[in-house]
């Protein structure tokens, strides 16, 4: 069976604006009926385990969420502070837990952290010298060890 290639409708001959190859199949969009490539399409991958395609491109998918987003302001302004009230607490435990491990097991990143805090130096000039962050890292340890031997010298 032979495929007729002038009736098969593709983007080969007629290049679109954003488009990247040129004999992709072109799919029509439902609200704007304007034929694009699939990448100017969102791709749903929660459908039954198989991906979908939106049948709204990109643009009219946004112009769409922006119309939205500013019908319904207030409420979602609403929506948002009762979602943090009920998850605040969630959140600061992990965000506990999180800075706990940050912290005990003095990371690189906490420590280029703390070194930022107290220079003018930027965090990518500090990750390129780890003789600074290695002696920071050993005068943590010094001051906790002094700090656990105080302690223990008052009990």
């Amino acid at each position: 069976m032979k495929i007729d290639t002038d009736t098969v409708t593709t983007c080969y001959d007629t290049p679109i604006a954003g488009m990247r190859s040129y004999n992709q199949p072109l799919i029509v969009c439902q609200k704007c009926n304007v034929p694009k490539i699939k990448e100017q399409f969102l791709v749903h991958h929660k459908t039954a385990g198989f991906p979908s395609t939106d049948i709204h491109c990109k643009d009219c998918r946004n112009e769409y969420n922006r119309l939205q987003y500013a019908k319904n302001k207030e409420k979602r302004k609403v929506q948002n502070i009762e979602s943090r009230k009920l998850h605040s607490k969630k959140y600061k435990e992990t965000s506990n837990i999180r800075m706990k491990k940050y912290t005990k097991n003095l990371t690189d990143d906490y420590l280029v952290n703390l070194i930022y805090r107290g220079t003018n130096l930027k965090s990518s000039e500090i990750k390129q010298l780890p003789e600074l962050i290695e002696i920071k890292r050993l005068i943590i340890k010094t001051k906790r060890l002094c700090k656990t031997l105080q302690h223990l010298e008052q009990v």
